[in-house]
């Protein structure tokens, strides 16, 4: 079984056939859109792929699995990822 995460408008509690998730909480946190928050569930590990970006997986199980709600990871919005990237946050060379 593998720990998958996902970020997603507050409403929404379960992760569905076809969509993306990552295998760290922080990359989920940081694809968050405002108001957004990060569910997880675990899944079979052969119900995941890749296109070969490490941080993204897609999940292809037969149904949706329903995630809970990571209180330790907290969604960034875009917008202040992407200020942080500007101004050279997480870069390291």
């Amino acid at each position: 079984m593998v720990q998958i995460w996902r970020a997603v408008p507050r409403q929404v509690d379960q992760i569905n056939p076809g969509d993306w998730g990552a295998i760290s909480p922080e990359h989920a946190a940081a694809e968050a859109q405002r108001g957004d928050h990060v569910i997880t569930a675990r899944v079979r590990a052969d119900q995941l792929w890749t296109e070969g970006v490490l941080e993204e997986w897609g999940y292809q199980g037969e149904n949706p699995v329903r995630g809970r709600r990571d209180g330790t990871v907290e969604a960034r919005s875009h917008t202040s990822l992407a200020a942080g990237r500007q101004h050279g946050a997480g870069l390291s060379m």
